[in-house]
């Protein structure tokens, strides 16, 4: 299902798809104008050759978009092409208003995986935001990503990449098992930052866990950065990587360097870490949260200081200003956890 037009909400859809370019859920453009205010929420990606995502075409993209409740299970497999669990592919300045322009939340992503030599295959990727590979302006609205879970998936669980100018804000999300494609290219961090910044991506509240060492050859960890500048924020965030491969920094020579504020380098110890291996049954479910309960369970942290980070189950309305307003009163109750009034 894609949509090209704006102002639409696609609510409570479960989509498959197979093919070269088999998305199952996506929002682009069909000619020389962008569009805005787009929403997929309560959906589920099943079995997909590409995941969920938006994009651009002849240089104009997508602007003003969410994603709000979401599963994308055993997607990214696309015969030759390399695509995501989710992916913001290069959104598109529809204006410069301040507050969220990209939300993401809910977001349940996993074993999406490349074909072979691929170098995607993300749970999560903010991908070229700098417009590298297009009409290279760099877009700056604000990103956020929130109260979501990346699991088993082939690449990083989180990959921020190529992003020179928008600040991207994660919390409160859980990544566990990824980099889990034998054949998979590129670098190799539960949280990989990969990027060219000149404005801050805070990462907060959140829990990074590998379980393996090395793939293809490669050490994992739970946190890699390559050329990250000293204007991210890593903070208060569980990341662990077996054999005490904890982290790997690579600054970028030419900006401030990067520093990791303080964080805990132990096990979460989560209650029963399972990866589901095969697409969850959601017929029965209201919610994609409430399908995926039994992961949510197992996926409690027990550690000293664990609670409260990583994903947190839907609870009461609370004050915080990250959640858009274009948003309110489109978002079933249940889902996430939303501001009061919204």
């Amino acid at each position: 299902m894609y949509v090209t037009a704006s102002h639409w909400a696609v609510i409570g859809v479960t989509a498959t798809a197979s093919g070269k370019y088999g998305a199952c859920f996506g929002a682009t453009t069909t000619g020389h104008a962008a569009i805005a205010y787009v929403a997929f929420i309560n959906v589920y990606a099943k079995n997909c050759s590409a995941g969920v995502g938006s994009g651009p075409t002849s240089g104009h993209g997508v602007d003003y978009i969410a994603y709000v409740g979401v599963i994308s299970y055993g997607g990214a497999y696309s015969h030759g092409e390399c695509f995501s669990g989710v992916s913001i592919y290069e959104p598109y300045n529809y204006d410069t208003k301040l507050g969220t322009h990209v939300f993401a939340a809910g977001i349940f992503s996993i074993n999406n995986v490349n074909p072979k030599g691929c170098t995607d295959g993300e749970g999560f990727i903010f991908d070229d935001w700098s417009h590298t590979q297009s009409n290279h302006i760099p877009y700056t609205g604000q990103g956020v990503l929130e109260q979501s879970m990346f699991l088993g998936n082939g690449s990083d669980g989180i990959e921020i990449f190529n992003n020179g100018a928008a600040p991207i804000y994660i919390f409160n999300v859980t990544t566990y098992g990824n980099l889990t494609d034998p054949t998979h290219k590129g670098l190799w961090g539960e949280l990989l930052l990969n990027i060219d910044q000149t404005v801050g991506s805070t990462v907060k509240n959140s829990i990074f866990q590998a379980n393996i060492a090395s793939q293809n050859g490669n050490l994992v960890y739970g946190l890699q950065t390559s050329y990250a500048d000293g204007t991210n924020a890593v903070s208060g965030n569980y990341i662990f990587g077996v054999r005490e491969q904890n982290t790997d920094v690579t600054n970028n020579r030419s900006l401030p360097r990067f520093a990791l504020g303080s964080n805990t380098y132990t096990s979460p110890n989560f209650v029963n870490p399972t990866i589901p291996s095969s697409a969850p049954d959601c017929s029965t479910s209201t919610t994609t949260t409430e399908c995926m309960a039994s992961v949510i369970a197992n996926f409690t942290p027990q550690a000293a200081g664990a609670a409260g980070l990583g994903y947190q189950p839907p609870g009461s309305c609370t004050a915080y200003p990250y959640y858009p307003a274009w948003l309110k009163g489109i978002v079933p109750v249940g889902i996430i956890t939303k501001p009061c009034g919204m």
